[in-house]
């Protein structure tokens, strides 16, 4: 890797250099960027309270001690360590050659090395392979120091009044479909391009995905016009679809295939004996387990979808599930945190009852577009094309958020894997976290 062009490196955000409060603060920064024995600066805490402001602030007035230059790295945008390394070696104007994410990784570290840099990370929360990252910027030169700045995750549920309350579902898509302002178009546009894509893959051909989704966009706008609630607006879209598409057969097919699919997401993380579908559904996935790998199997739900003939424990949500601490070795947990109206209650019991490992699929929402495409498509493949008493909460968090409980708990994430967009008629990002007990 040969540098093009001499040059200080900067890629800093406009700002002022005024900075109003936070003295301490900027002089804390300060100190430990004088530090010669610390290279690793983090500056936390909840949304909205100005930590990129400091550190903006900080950096501007930190250039001249930088020979390198100031790296500003928004995670938002660079949330993988490729796409972090190829924003270092851009912004430092270095070739880059056909190299492996770690042929990158050493060229740029011996660079800085030369070279001191500030490297500010932005939204660090987002980027979704951690422990990479973490290792990349613990090999950093002492010359060079690394400013992370990392929001913390509020853990805060929506607790719905009951199973057909879903005014925080109606606050959101009411609005992305007002197209009152960018953003909303934006998130619309979004929707329809997904909404489109899922229903050619549902084998839909071009005339009639392009009618459902002008009922649906019809649909939902007039609602929203006319003062309906959404709940109103959802039952005439789910008569309206089920006229047209609900074969029961055809259903139990994509049922069954979805459970092939999704046991070869889990088969490899399965450990123990004895194991625990927690929010089973149609307990297809359990039966895979059963079958495939010979596994004493459990299902547990709090409404009877099971299409197997195994048996299902139900239990009240708000209370224990009926079983003893640490009865099972692995508990899975498929889509079901987000769609509980006390998630933590439910994480809770799930650690309780697990001795060994809980493999979770979650939504990933590390991304705001992301976020609000999932919740639209959460309502709709649940309650619209599936059953109207599905709660949906999108009691959604970031991998930090179920990270803390399930520290809280007894649990260590050992792996988290993005997994995008797994089911071809379902178009909804999601993540595959591994956590196994502390002890074990």
């Amino acid at each position: 890797m040969t540098k093009k062009s001499k040059g200080e490196a900067d890629s800093l955000p406009s700002g002022s250099l005024e900075f109003k409060g936070r003295k301490l603060d900027v002089k804390k920064i300060e100190r430990a960027l004088a530090d010669p024995d610390v290279n690793i600066i983090t500056i936390s805490g909840v949304n909205e309270i100005g930590k990129t402001s400091l550190a903006l602030f900080v950096a501007k007035r930190q250039r001249r001690n930088f020979p390198g230059g100031v790296i500003w790295i928004n995670c938002r945008e660079n949330n993988s360590l490729l796409k972090i390394l190829t924003t270092i070696a851009k912004t430092t104007n270095l070739d880059q050659p056909s190299f492996s994410s770690k042929k990158l990784r050493d060229s740029i570290v011996s660079y800085l090395r030369s070279n001191p840099t500030l490297l500010i990370l932005d939204d660090y929360e987002v980027v979704i392979e951690d422990d990479r990252v973490s290792s990349f910027v613990g090999r950093l030169p002492k010359s060079t120091k690394a400013v992370i700045i990392i929001q913390e995750e509020t853990i805060k549920f929506h607790k719905p009044a009951n199973q057909n309350d879903i005014s925080v579902v109606e606050s959101l898509i009411y609005p992305i479909f007002s197209k009152k302002n960018k953003k909303d178009k934006h998130y619309w546009n979004e929707i329809r391009s997904l909404f489109l894509s899922a229903m050619k893959n549902a084998n839909l051909n071009f005339f009639k995905r392009h009618i459902f989704w002008f009922y649906v966009n019809r649909t939902i706008t007039k609602g929203l016009k006319k003062g309906m609630p959404l709940i109103e607006v959802e039952e005439i879209l789910r008569k309206f679809i089920r006229k047209r598409v609900d074969d029961e057969k055809n259903r139990k097919s994509l049922a069954f295939n979805r459970a092939k699919r999704s046991f070869e997401l889990v088969e490899d993380y399965i450990v123990g004996e004895k194991i625990l579908d927690l929010g089973a559904g149609d307990g297809l996935l359990a039966l895979e387990i059963k079958e495939q790998l010979k596994k004493e199997v459990l299902l547990v739900d709090i409404v009877d979808y099971n299409y197997t003939d195994l048996p299902l424990i139900l239990y009240d949500p708000e209370e224990k599930i009926p079983l003893a601490d640490e009865e099972v070795d692995t508990t899975i947990l498929y889509t079901v945190l987000h769609h509980a109206s006390d998630p933590e209650h439910l994480l809770k019991e799930a650690t309780r009852i697990t001795k060994e490992r809980l493999v979770i699929i979650e939504a990933y929402v590390e991304e705001e577009d992301i976020r609000m495409t999932n919740s639209f498509f959460d309502w709709f493949y649940n309650r619209v094309i599936g059953d109207e008493d599905i709660n949906v909460p999108l009691n959604f968090l970031r991998v930090k958020g179920w990270e803390k409980l399930l520290k809280l708990h007894g649990f260590d994430i050992i792996e988290t894997i993005y997994l995008g967009i797994n089911e071809p008629v379902v178009p909804e990002h999601q993540i595959l976290i591994i956590a196994d007990h502390t002890n074990s």
